[in-house]
């Protein structure tokens, strides 16, 4: 698990096939391609919803972002979110099954201790 990445490649693949009902084969896994990364990118994108209504709900100034650990649990639970935890949950699982994954908002994370 590289420095960046709050998941285990075992916690990724628990989350695809629990969560998003997505079985890979060993070979899939082997090398990252193509072909798999759709495969994951459908089944996040159809089973985990995008939902601001907690951001919504949450007056203004009350208004943070969440921490690399609301954020682990949020995308564990499946519960969705804003575009915001929803990426940086999915380049983990892509980054903890082996691809190459770079976001550009998550380095806040990488600066602040949380």
């Amino acid at each position: 698990m590289s420095a960046y990445n709050y998941l285990t490649k075992a916690e990724a693949l628990d989350f695809l096939s629990r969560q998003l009902h997505l079985q890979l084969l060993d070979e899939e896994l082997d090398t990252p391609c193509l072909p798999t990364l759709r495969k994951i990118c459908y089944a996040y994108s159809s089973e985990v919803p995008f939902s601001t209504v907690r951001f919504l709900l949450t007056p203004v100034e009350e208004r943070v972002l969440p921490s690399l650990k609301e954020i682990k649990a949020i995308g564990m639970a499946k519960s969705g979110n804003t575009c915001y935890e929803l990426n940086i949950f999915l380049r983990w699982i892509l980054a903890a099954v082996g691809y190459d994954v770079y976001s550009i908002l998550e380095i806040r994370h990488l600066i602040i201790p949380c």
